[in-house]
């Protein structure tokens, strides 16, 4: 069985990268090569690099720093003839980015069942069917909404409705207007009723 890349599910090409994987890196490292930094900086930028690495979030991030990091320690070698940084960007970089897939698996489970959890628990709109059909396939729940999301729609303005919105700054909160529009980064929300629970 062949071993796979640390970033992907495609078969090794050289090191511990696919074909597609190790080129980005090559690329990267004549970027690092180019700069012309002495060796001093340039163990200065891999540090750097990799206390960042530790702090990022997002994969695709951590999945290009960590390229660069290994670029950046190939480079190195290429410069300097000095491979002490080589083997260590290797393991760091399959180390991290195997625990933030795991973390972000984590917490796309967590953030399921709280989706769940708080769609039985808090939406209310749960108890008004979708009963009318808009124009562009949509169902919605009142004629009111039918008409917004209508006008939306012969005005090409690219729209969802009731998109969850999960808030980065208080945990577990989630907004559920009744439009989102794509092209804008904006929401619309109908207040349709007055009483105390809708309001």
């Amino acid at each position: 069985m062949s071993e796979k890349c640390i970033f992907c599910e495609n078969d090794i090409f050289k090191r511990k990268l696919c074909k597609e994987h190790y080129d980005q890196m090559v690329k990267y490292k004549f970027e690092f090569v180019n700069l012309k930094a002495s060796k001093n900086e340039m163990k200065g930028h891999y540090h750097n690099l990799r206390f960042s690495i530790m702090k990022q979030k997002k994969l695709l991030y951590c999945e290009q720093s960590c390229l660069r990091l290994i670029a950046m320690s190939e480079a190195y070698l290429m410069l300097y003839n000095d491979s002490s940084l080589v083997e260590k960007a290797y393991i760091f970089s399959t180390e991290t980015y195997m625990r933030k897939v795991a973390n972000n698996e984590n917490n796309l489970k967590e953030e399921r069942i709280i989706l769940s959890d708080k769609k039985a628990e808090i939406d209310f709109r749960q108890r008004w069917s979708c009963d009318y059909i808009c124009d562009d396939g949509h169902k919605v729940r009142s004629l009111s909404e039918l008409l917004i999301d209508n006008w939306l729609f012969y005005h090409k303005i690219s729209h969802c409705y009731e998109k969850y919105i999960f808030l980065d700054k208080q945990d577990n909160a989630i907004l559920i207007p009744d439009f989102y529009l794509n092209d804008y980064n904006t929401y619309i929300e109908y207040w349709g009723k007055y009483t105390n629970e809708y309001i």
